[in-house]
């Protein structure tokens, strides 16, 4: 190569701004000659939903007293479905997600309310909606958004900054028409960026946890009663008083009914329990995107009485985009905790980012060890992902 052509090809890589390939484009002429070709810089790739495409975590504020209305939902790509939070959590409520410290957030969309209409009511302007955030990243505060409250659509906050763990904590709402209805409810919550290395093999929905992105919700205790029977039958009437309120605000008829049978075979307790046990459930899905439980939980029985909690030791999870396989790995006493270790198999198949052309073809698989501990002074429990 003579010295002209060498001198024109690092002029060529000079040039290279952000976006290029960084790769060398020799173009050859002659001494003298006029030079024109310059190689076009290569696009930057569009953002993609990092929810999906990343080991994304999502956790929420907190869930709504009714076993069907699923956090999952803020995340499920579906407007007619929402994460409602417990009743009277509005100002202060919030949303969390964490993304790979290496990816780039560009913006966040995020829906003000329930886009929901049936023959019967409108949930958008039923419920209470959104009017304004506060973004956070690592506990400090990036922006304040107002969000108009009159529209349905996701919409966008921007961002501009590294992954990590971020929050939207509401500072405004605006309530709804039906006075009996004090939840948050949001329909649908993307994360866009451009994602680091830590892409995953398929794209999926993220892990939506309650109250922290770090340690799963409490395990609920509200179907307590004096024997084994009378949890089952609390349950029951808490699973069928859920699908009939379901029932009125979606406009369906679902007659399925929820199934629990006491124990056969009942384990050890220590301190203020007296024993553990696992109970029977069978809780029919009764729509498209509602979830369905057949399997066994974890139980508690002390002196005041039994406990079934929303610990699932063994069975199957469905609901229309996913399902989960519980499988017991060990369950013993260290001290006065209680420890049990379950594999959870997610499967699912959504509707997340692909390639165009290719968005009928996404499968993801994730196997997680969840870890419970229960306390035998509290008779209280709180789940962890292992380490």
């Amino acid at each position: 190569m003579r010295f002209t052509q060498v001198v024109l090809a690092l002029s060529v890589l000079a040039g290279c701004g952000r976006g290029c390939s960084g790769k060398s484009t020799e173009v050859v002429v002659e001494a003298g000659a006029v030079v024109s070709a310059i190689p076009p810089a290569e696009a930057a790739p569009p953002p993609i939903d990092l929810l999906y495409a990343t080991n994304a975590i999502v956790a929420v504020s907190s869930r709504v007293d009714n076993p069907r209305d699923i956090p999952d939902h803020i995340v499920d790509h579906r407007e007619d479905t929402a994460w409602n939070g417990k009743t009277g959590d509005l100002t202060g409520a919030w949303m969390a997600f964490r993304v790979p410290d290496d990816a780039h957030v560009d913006y966040v969309m995020v829906s003000a309310g329930f886009d929901k209409t049936n023959a019967k009511e409108d949930l958008f302007t039923g419920n209470y909606r959104i009017s304004k955030v506060r973004v956070l990243r690592e506990g400090v505060q990036l922006r304040e958004a107002t969000l108009d409250t009159d529209e349905r659509r996701p919409q966008r906050i921007d961002i501009g900054t590294a992954g990590g763990d971020f929050t939207l904590e509401v500072t405004g709402t605006v309530p709804g028409s039906h006075a009996g209805w004090k939840e948050i409810t949001v329909s649908e919550l993307a994360v866009f960026g451009t994602p680091g290395k830590n892409l995953r093999a398929k794209p999926g929905p993220p892990l939506v946890r309650v109250g922290s992105l770090d340690v799963r919700e409490t395990a609920y205790d509200d179907t307590a009663a004096l024997t084994y029977e009378g949890a089952c039958k609390m349950f029951i009437a808490d699973d069928n008083a859920a699908a009939d309120e379901a029932n009125k605000v979606f406009g369906r008829d679902a007659t399925a009914t929820a199934e629990c049978t006491p124990p056969t075979a009942r384990g050890p307790g220590h301190g203020n329990v007296v024993e553990t046990a696992h109970v029977s459930i069978t809780a029919a899905p009764r729509g498209a995107y509602e979830t369905g439980f057949d399997g066994e939980v974890l139980a508690l029985r002390s002196a005041a009485g039994v406990k079934l909690t929303n610990v699932r030791v063994s069975g199957k999870e469905t609901a229309w985009f996913w399902n989960v396989t519980y499988e017991l790995v060990s369950e013993s006493w260290v001290g006065e905790k209680l420890v049990v270790d379950v594999q959870e198999l997610r499967v699912a198949d959504s509707d997340g980012y692909a390639p165009p052309g290719h968005e009928d073809e996404l499968h993801s698989e994730v196997k997680t060890v969840m870890r419970t501990t229960c306390d035998a002074t509290s008779v209280t429990c709180t789940t962890s992902e292992r380490k």
